[in-house]
């Protein structure tokens, strides 16, 4: 079976959503960060997996630095070649990692994955949005993914629609943002404004500038 990694992804989504998993899709936990190709959730259940075309030892290595932030994790690869498979399946279970064989018509689980107790702060879930649902597909090669800044311009968008003519101030306070320092998140934010990055439309009223969105 010759498949794309898309191609890959897309068959273990539908697999995952026929068990009523949620599913996000290259997902990122912020800058310099590997990004996951595929994440589920169901309860307070996630579930790491990566698709690739062929096995390898960079393949398993991905997997393994999940292992810190799922409480399952597996990878997905073809059902067309089994050279070499065994001995990798044999690694997967060594280090609780499972295996997810994709047919044409069909999604088998050739090794489980051992759940794994994760702490609260360390949780995949924290990085969940709606948008990584759709906004790119599992396996593309382009580098799309809806990343921790856009999610912080998506808050603050969503905040001036409700709090219009917040101060700079109002806004770091009260959304979420990705930055490490609330003073870095107000650097950074306001040259993003000054630029158009961050669109929105600033009135001064005295020695404060009033935010509002477009």
């Amino acid at each position: 079976m010759d498949v794309t990694e898309i191609e890959l992804a897309k068959r273990v989504i539908q697999f995952l959503r026929n068990q009523h998993w949620e599913v996000y899709q290259e997902v990122s936990r912020g800058y310099g960060k590997p990004v996951i190709d595929i994440v589920a959730k169901q309860d307070k259940i996630t579930w790491a997996i990566e698709t690739k075309t062929s096995i390898s030892l960079v393949l398993l290595e991905q997997a393994y630095r999940s292992l810190q932030i799922a409480n399952y994790v597996s990878i997905a690869i073809p059902s067309r070649k089994r050279n070499g498979s065994l001995f990798f399946e044999r690694a997967c279970r060594q280090f609780g990692i499972g295996c997810l064989q994709v047919y044409e018509n069909d999604v088998r689980e050739t090794v489980r994955p051992k759940i794994q107790r994760i702490p609260q702060w360390a949780d995949i879930r924290k990085h969940l949005t709606e948008q990584q649902k759709t906004f790119a597909e599992a396996g593309n090669n382009k580098g799309q993914r809806w990343t921790p800044f856009q999610q912080t311009v998506q808050n603050i968008y969503d905040y001036l629609h409700q709090h219009p003519g917040a101060t700079l101030k109002q806004v770091i306070d009260n959304v979420d943002h990705h930055y490490q320092t609330s003073a870095t998140a107000k650097s950074c934010i306001a040259s993003w404004m000054r630029k158009g990055i961050i669109q929105v439309r600033q009135e001064r009223e005295g020695k404060t500038f009033k935010l509002y969105g477009i």
